[in-house]
């Protein structure tokens, strides 16, 4: 029953469960009283913080255009100094292997 609810253990544990030579009938059982008891779960949380969501969400809207220009520089910002230290590797690179047919310098 736990292979439904152990976080990162859904491949292993049902790996283990045919390992120990389970056998099918009692996996099954307890799978699908754990997929059951997990979905039940899971929305009923949903279903209660739903509610507290859309009021988050609400307020959330206000600054909606401040937010989206916020992450438009983010992303962009990240790009220019991703770029930079890709073109100073390169750099880095022509000068270390002694070929300045690649890296012209002033003449």
């Amino acid at each position: 029953m736990a292979v439904r609810w152990a976080y990162g253990l859904r491949l292993t544990l049902p790996i283990a469960c045919g390992a120990a030579r389970l056998s099918l009938p009692i996996y099954l059982v307890g799978s699908a009283i754990s997929a059951i008891s997990w979905s039940f779960i899971f929305t009923l949380l949903g279903w209660a913080f739903g509610r507290t969501t859309l009021i988050v969400l609400g307020h959330v809207r206000r600054y909606e255009n401040y937010l989206v220009g916020a992450i438009v520089l983010g992303v962009g910002i990240v790009f220019w100094v991703m770029r930079k230290r890709h073109v100073e590797e390169e750099v880095v690179e022509v000068l270390s292997s002694g070929d300045r047919a690649e890296f012209p310098g002033p003449e």
